[in-house]
């Protein structure tokens, strides 16, 4: 069963699409919905005000495996995360990592390239701070397309600004565990601690 959280989520993207509201805040407060209010909406997305489906940016990248987070005090309300697919020769494709801007969910602006032979991007804030951590299948094959060994990458930005203007702070790729294939990352809440150094 989908977690509570990943509903809300849910849910506030498709209020802000029926409602017109001017702002969806996707960490806090979580809105206040019955379960099956929840499932009404989502059986029903016809309601919604817009809609975009096969998702491309401005210069026409597929923006498939999309991530959002909200910003303040940037040009844009909203950056995503997300990766397509291209030719490499011999039918191999290779994915890259993107970010886009957006102020209204619907329409997205190519800003800049994150990350190349990489995809599955997540992006979330570090709660309590202006940090945001993006992190993404990293694939170490011999190419030219994506191919196996791959790990987890995570890039730490410490603010929006930092996000769409490509400014990585620091880069950790995790070692690899049991397989050549270490999953997907996915995270739903991101705290910072200090270890007293």
């Amino acid at each position: 069963m989908p977690s509570v959280r990943l509903f809300a989520m849910l849910f506030a993207l498709l209020l802000l699409a029926t409602t017109g509201a001017a702002r969806a805040d996707f960490i806090d407060p979580v809105p206040n919905v019955s379960q099956a209010q929840l499932q009404y909406f989502l059986r029903y997305p016809r309601l919604a005000t817009a809609a975009r489906y096969g998702l491309r940016d401005d210069i026409g990248k597929i923006m498939d495996g999309l991530s959002i987070v909200q910003l303040s005090g940037q040009p844009y309300r909203y950056a995503a995360v997300y990766h397509t697919a291209y030719p490499a020769g011999g039918g191999a494709l290779r994915f890259q990592v993107n970010v886009a801007g957006s102020n209204d969910l619907l329409r997205w602006r190519f800003l800049r390239l994150l990350a190349d032979n990489a995809s599955m991007p997540r992006v979330a804030t570090v709660r309590g701070s202006s940090r945001i951590v993006v992190a993404h299948e990293q694939w170490l094959g011999r190419g030219p397309g994506s191919t196996s060994p791959q790990r987890q990458s995570y890039r730490l930005f410490y603010s929006g600004a930092d996000l769409i203007n490509r400014v990585v702070r620091s880069v950790w790729v995790q070692p690899s565990f049991f397989t050549a294939l270490n999953g997907t990352p996915s995270f739903s809440d991101l705290r910072q601690d200090f270890c007293g150094v």
